[in-house]
């Protein structure tokens, strides 16, 4: 039976960061998790390249060179897949401690290339380290301490895996709740009625998560007001009923 310890660090590995905790911290917490050694984690810190954005820039445009990893300091930053006519669908929203970066692909030319935009949804702070340093970090490891590494991260996107094929079979009322409920844990703070999103989402961000159009989101939220189970104040929500929520894998 594995340790409680062990467990503890599985729950962290896949339990999103709360925007009350500090980023560095997090971020150093979780790769501890991930078993790799202080000496990486101190060098990636001490030579982090820190920015600041304001709302709503693009930190990284879809299809740019991949060329760093980061993590956020404070704020909140969106990762959106961008179709070619324009339109954005937010994937992920990614708070104080988490990594981003990392979804890359291989382009034309054979070097990797962001696979979604990255924009600071709110204004935020982070920090890049270049894959260059990554990749001369990981050379360093032992093979035992690489093998773990990769059975981190292959259970990582077994995780995800699962939760989006789990995702995918709710009908939208379902998947609105689920990510209602999500996001309430990563991006609220208890009040009085409920549990409050600081996060402020329109129906375009919400349709676009579930995978539905505007006007059937506009229904959904309607419904739920309605019958008690939300609330919305100051073009925030209020999670009013403290539904248990799908297992969200940690995606940074």
């Amino acid at each position: 039976m594995a340790s409680k310890e062990a467990k503890s660090k599985v729950h962290r590995r896949f339990e999103p960061a709360n925007t009350g905790a500090e980023g560095a911290s997090q971020f150093r917490y979780r790769l501890a998790d991930w078993e790799i050694p202080k000496a990486i984690i101190d060098d990636f810190t001490q030579h982090q390249t820190p920015l600041s954005y304001r709302k709503g820039a693009v930190i990284f445009p879809q299809g740019s060179r991949s060329d760093f990893l980061g993590w956020t300091h404070s704020g909140v930053i969106e990762t959106a897949y961008c179709e070619v006519d324009g339109r954005r669908i937010v994937t992920r929203l990614v708070g104080p401690g988490e990594i981003f970066g990392y979804q890359s692909l291989v382009g034309p030319d054979g070097h990797l290339v962001h696979g979604f935009e990255l924009r600071a949804r709110t204004e935020c702070q982070v920090a890049l380290v270049s894959h260059e340093r990554v990749v001369k970090a990981l050379q360093t490891l032992a093979p035992a301490a690489l093998v773990r590494l990769l059975q981190n991260i292959t259970a990582s996107w077994a995780e995800t895996e699962r939760y989006w094929a789990r995702f995918f079979t709710l009908n939208y009322r379902r998947r609105l709740e689920t990510i209602f409920a999500d996001l309430t844990v990563r991006f609220g703070t208890r009040g009085p009625h409920g549990e409050v999103l600081i996060l402020e989402l329109g129906h375009y961000d919400l349709a676009g998560m579930i995978g539905c159009s505007r006007p059937m989101l506009s229904q959904l939220i309607a419904t739920m007001i309605r019958e008690g189970k939300i609330s919305r104040r100051d073009k925030r929500y209020i999670l009013l009923n403290g539904k248990k929520r799908l297992a969200v894998p940690g995606r940074g």
